[in-house]
């Protein structure tokens, strides 16, 4: 496996890590091994046991992505969420004017912040993001200088995250389960393969997958819980109330039809009509009440009628409706308010925010209370913590 040239750089400790003098040979001896003795396995639950943490399924993932396209409560949070982060984060500067106005240009030439909301979007909603730094070779008057030229985000099923021994991305490590090295792997594109003119990806590259250097990726999971590489949804908690939410919306658009349109119902005594249809075999009989308004109730435009016949010739004809007189929508409404007030609280969004109900904010401390620690809870993701 060819070694990254570019690895990331990390600042020197400040701290003298070296023993004091005249201490002990035991506190100046290395360790035998500074390498990770244990194995940290993230599980998570299901059913009445647990499993071994691993990428959501498509099914999960397609029940993520359509909640957070197709419900307003989470498409708002997560819209919200991204930009109270966004706000976090300043603008970049540095003590060398040249640094700090090339380092402006490049950020302005991406548009950083967008590039930044898709990220989040995807980290929010899927539990991890993966993104590909394009580089940018430019020729100048002067020295020549590397842009960059673009940042790809990966939609979650693209990406094929590859661990190592001890169960974490370690860019370039062997992979107990599999061919591929440890790190982030993305579909290849087969212009890479097939165009002889491009220098060969070399080990990088199997199959239709090729594997993104340190230098030219960002892989942020969110709220890993451990060595969970794929991270948690923010939707996790929240899925089951979106889909209470819109069966209890079904019912109540149906009960609503049945209020505005009622079910009408005919109950007809058992007799004939002087009306004679022809069967099958050539007979002749005459066509019985019952059949007879049921051709009548087809021409109405709901179709929304019930012929029963009754026992005895002697009853007269019944025309009703069936309907509710109580206020059957009011049970729907809190229910769904419910699921409403259950997803911003999972979601970790001041409800009082967004779902005032006409009391204007003026529910004590309740509000300042919720936004101090919504306010708390968003530094959280800036720094990971």
């Amino acid at each position: 496996m060819a070694e990254d040239k570019t690895p990331l750089i990390v600042p020197p400790l400040s701290l003298e890590t070296h023993p004091p003098d005249g201490s002990s040979g035991i506190f100046r001896r290395r360790p035998k091994n500074l390498k990770q003795l244990g194995l940290a396995t993230s599980y998570q639950p299901v059913d009445d046991g647990f499993t071994y943490s691993s990428k959501p399924s498509y099914y999960q993932l397609s029940a993520w992505d359509q909640a957070r396209r197709k419900e307003p409560i989470i498409k708002q949070s997560i819209d919200y969420i991204v930009l109270a982060v966004l706000s976090k984060i300043g603008p970049y500067s540095h003590s060398s004017p040249m640094i700090d106005k090339f380092v402006q240009a490049n950020l302005n030439h991406i548009q950083y912040k967008k590039c930044l909301s898709d990220l989040l979007n995807s980290i929010l909603w899927s539990g991890f993001g993966v993104s590909e730094i394009v580089w940018d070779y430019r020729k100048t008057d002067k020295d020549p200088q590397v842009w960059i030229g673009d940042i790809v985000n990966f939609h979650p099923l693209q990406v094929n995250l590859v661990l190592n021994d001890y169960g974490m991305v370690k860019d370039g490590d062997p992979s107990p389960n599999s061919s591929l090295k440890s790190g982030v792997w993305v579909p290849c594109p087969t212009v890479l393969s097939r165009d002889s003119s491009k220098p060969p990806i070399g080990p990088d590259y199997q199959g239709s997958m090729i594997r993104l250097k340190r230098s030219k990726r960002i892989y942020i999971a969110f709220g890993g819980e451990g060595n969970n590489p794929y991270g948690r949804s923010q939707l996790e908690s929240v899925l089951p109330y979106h889909l209470f939410k819109e069966a209890y919306r079904d019912m109540l658009t149906t009960a609503l039809d049945r209020y505005g349109t009622p079910l009408t119902y005919i109950i007809v005594p058992p007799q004939d009509t002087k009306e004679r249809i022809e069967e099958e075999d050539g007979s002749f009989r005459f066509k019985t009440m019952h059949e007879q308004t049921v051709e009548q109730i087809e021409n109405l435009s709901s179709q929304a009628a019930l012929v029963f016949t009754q026992t005895s010739k002697d009853q007269p004809i019944t025309v009703g409706s069936l309907t509710t007189s109580n206020n059957f929508s009011d049970s729907f409404t809190k229910a769904i308010s419910f699921c409403d007030e259950n997803m911003l609280t999972g979601m970790g969004i001041p409800n009082l925010l967004f779902k005032d109900g006409g009391r204007n904010l003026g529910s004590g401390g309740a509000s300042e209370t919720q936004l101090e620690v919504f306010n708390s809870f968003i530094p959280a993701i800036v720094t990971g913590k």
